[in-house]
């Protein structure tokens, strides 16, 4: 049986109160990087599946908790999250879509 759930009274997909996913992992091999310009610097953004994305941070791999604890406050804050994880390394992605819809929300 499938069950329909009704979003929450005065909550907007990307609002702090709303539920908000875990962040995805994915080996880094898989996605795909790009540089773009964005508040008068240059960026590096990646592509995952049909999602652009924007690095928030980059961690070495004995700073794995941070890079999951940054990962979780930004998905707490409405934002959709993705940590790539490497050999060496874990980076956290946050959606370019979330933060376009968090940043229409704001006053």
């Amino acid at each position: 049986m499938l069950a329909i759930c009704e979003p929450q009274d005065g909550l907007t997909p990307f609002s702090k109160d709303s539920y908000h996913p875990d962040p995805l992992v994915v080996r880094e091999e898989f996605i795909q990087p790009f540089k773009f310009w964005m508040d008068d610097q240059v960026r590096i953004g990646m592509r995952l599946q049909s999602e652009l994305y924007c690095c928030t941070g980059r961690f070495t791999s004995t700073q794995r908790q941070q890079a999951f604890d940054t990962a979780w406050n930004l998905a707490q804050e409405g934002l959709a999250v993705v940590i790539t994880a490497a050999r060496s390394h874990y980076t956290v992605w946050k959606s370019l879509r979330s933060i376009a819809a968090a940043s229409s929300l704001q006053p």
